[in-house]
Formats: structure tokens, sequence, C-alpha cells
């Protein structure tokens, strides 16, 4: 079964639960759950959260109280993005009116709640459904649909490096080298690069709208060099490119050679895009891929580089939440 209809397979899995669990006023309140889902994760990036969510709405359509504790009433799912703490645990209840209760830091037993709502739990390992102490879950890897996912980004451009860099076997690619052995690189093989990665990702990832060489403000002409937007939601990305290794001109004179060096100045560049597209668009969620072409190759083994991986300073990934870790692409010499 493929992912399609595993997905399939999941979503009736959870309406039967509920539907056997609380009838049809179970379904209609699964659904309203539903719309809210979608609103909210306009606002809300899931990935980054390393504690659970908790968004439910009751079977009575009334507000819910825990322990004495006071929730923040939200007017619109818009302001959600800045009145929600994405490293802590949050809950929020869906109201009939389109509002939310939002109670911070705090998750409560979602087993108790499943009694008098329909809930829905979001956890690194997968998405749950509970209702009247049953819960159904899917798991992450695979992705259920409610969640427009910058993890979809990672595992294409993953999946295009096994397929398709890792021994240039796309065609764009296999232009790319000055000699048949795969040793050096042609003068200025960044477009060839580009254009290979923007041709396997456009129409790969659902809903994803790919476009080479934007810029990302009118101040700054130097376009990033691929921007992926989501058609229904405020997400977005922007991948860098960057290559290593040593070109060589036609006629066999030597031409650029870049070292690790060209990565960090790539990830620094990536970090400027990334502080001028969130001035711009403050309630966007976006995410940065840095995308090093890694052609380089040592004077007596050429897979020297092979298993070498390049040290950033400063590691932007780890200080902040929109930079994604690097992703090097080591392209393979030709094995005799």
């Amino acid at each position: 079964m493929n992912k399609q209809g595993l997905l399939q397979f999941a979503r009736g899995h959870w309406i039967l639960m509920i539907y056997k669990e609380c009838g049809d006023n179970g379904i209609a309140i699964y659904e309203d759950l539903l719309e809210a889902l979608h609103r909210i994760y306009e606002y809300v990036d899931p990935e980054i959260c390393a504690s659970p969510i908790v968004i439910f709405a009751s079977l009575n359509n009334e507000p819910l109280a825990f322990d004495g504790r006071v929730p923040r009433d939200v007017a619109d799912a818009t302001l959600l993005s800045n009145m929600v703490d994405a490293r802590s645990p949050f809950t929020l209840q869906a109201l009939p009116n389109g509002r939310f209760l939002l109670w911070d830091d705090y998750v409560p037993s979602v087993d108790d709640l499943s009694r008098s709502s329909i809930v829905y739990k979001y956890t690194n390992a997968g998405e749950h459904f509970f209702a009247n102490g049953h819960s159904s879950v899917f798991p992450c890897e695979l992705g259920s649909g409610y969640l427009p996912m910058f993890k979809d980004v990672r595992d294409a451009l993953e999946h295009y490096y096994a397929k398709k860099a890792r021994r240039s076997t796309c065609t764009l690619l296999s232009e790319i080298w000055h000699d048949q052995d795969r040793l050096f690189l042609r003068n200025g093989p960044e477009d060839h690069m580009r254009d290979s990665l923007y041709s396997f990702l456009d129409g790969r990832i659902r809903d994803v709208e790919v476009n080479p060489e934007e810029n990302v403000d009118a101040i700054t002409p130097k376009p990033v060099d691929l921007r992926l937007k989501w058609m229904f939601c405020n997400r977005t990305a922007l991948v860098e490119i960057k290559w290593l290794g040593k070109s060589k001109h036609s006629d066999g004179r030597d031409s650029v050679t870049y070292t690790d060096a060209r990565a960090r100045e790539g990830a620094n560049q990536l970090d400027d895009y990334l502080e001028r597209h969130c001035r711009r668009n403050p309630l966007h969620w976006t995410r940065g891929y840095l995308v090093v072409f890694d052609a380089r190759r040592g004077a007596r083994n050429h897979l020297e580089y092979s298993g070498r991986e390049i040290v950033f300073s400063p590691e932007y990934h780890k200080i902040r939440d929109d930079f994604a870790p690097p992703i090097r692409l080591y392209l393979e010499p030709k094995q005799r």
C-alpha cells in the first residue's frame, strides 16, 4: 500500500473509531475539529515543537476548565503565531464561534478529556485522535495530510541525492563534469546544479510551488537559489545552493577551487536571507535549507572527502528554529 493509501486507511480508521464511540455527534465535532486544525497549523509550526500539542473540541460545544487553570482567549487563529511558545506544551480548545481557549505549558490527560471531547494530540512520534478513551495513531514519518510539513522538503532532498546526485545520473548533473572520471568540475557548474534540483523538486511535494532564483526583498538584488511556497498555507522554504571542489576551463586550465569555507559562506548568506524574509513576512513559517554539492577529491584517495562532514561556525541550525541542518550531497567519482 502506498503513502496515499495508508493515509486514506488511517483517516477511515479514525472516523470509524469516533463514530463507534460517539455516534453522529462525534463525527460532526470531528469535522469541526479538522477545520480548526487547518486554521491552527497555518500559524503554528508543529515540527519545531519538542513537547506535545493537544487540540480538542467539546462534544457539547461548551468551554472546559482544568483544575482552576485560567486559559487565554484567542479571538482568531492568526494570533496564535505570537501567542504560542512552540518549545513548551500547550492545549487549545476549538470553540464553535471560531475562537480558541489556550492553556500554556499544560497538557491534560487525553484519556480523561476524550470522555467529553474529540481530542487530537501531536507528538514527534505521530498524530493521535482520541474518543471516549480510545485512540488511533498515524506515524509522522508518513504524514497525515493535516500538516503541511517542512519534513517533506528534507525527504525530497534525500531522495534526490540517492536517485540523482550521488552518481550524477541526472542528465543536467552529468554535464557539470570536466572529465569522464568525475574528478574535476566544469567552469561555472552552479546553474546546472540549481536547474537539476529545481527539476526534481518541481511537482514532487504536494501543493508546493517551486520557483528558481527569487529575490528575498527589493533591497538586495541577489536572489535565493530556490523558493518553495505552499499554496494553501503560509509556509515558505528557501534553498541556498553551494558547491565545493575544483573546476577547470574547457582547455584544462584551472578555474576556481572551493573548500568547506564556501559552505560556511553559504550558511551566513542563508541566515541573512531568513532574517530579511522574516521581517517582511512576520506571519509566515519559513525554513531555510543549505544544500552543498560536494565534489572535493583527495590527491591520492579520490573518496577522501566522502565521509568528512563540514564543520559550521556558527551552527545556525542549532540556534535558529527556521534553519534546517545543512544537507551535503557528496558527488562520487566514477568507480573503476
